[in-house]
């Protein structure tokens, strides 16, 4: 397939492997979501205001290990891309 911009020809073949890697990059963010959304989900159905919510969420050990789990494997991923005005990243 070809597009065209003015004088410029873009082939899509050559963005194949880029719209590869935007895939993989995508998926990895919905399963994030996903066992993001299903942790809030389980503590949804065993609370019902929204100050036990937060309590159920701070101090069930079950619960936050799946946070901390979550949030350690985000972060992991997160590190593989460049962060502009942090050199160390």
């Amino acid at each position: 397939m070809i597009f065209s911009h003015s004088d410029k020809v873009f082939r899509l073949e050559h963005f194949l492997p880029f719209f590869s890697l935007i895939k993989s990059i995508f998926l990895q963010m919905v399963e994030f979501f996903h066992r993001a959304i299903g942790i809030a989900s389980e503590v949804k159905q065993k609370t019902s205001k929204l100050k036990d919510y937060k309590e159920y969420l701070e101090n069930n050990d079950e619960v936050k290990t799946k946070m901390d789990a979550l949030k350690s494997e985000v972060n992991k991923f997160a590190l593989q891309f460049p962060m502009p005005g942090f050199e160390e990243h």
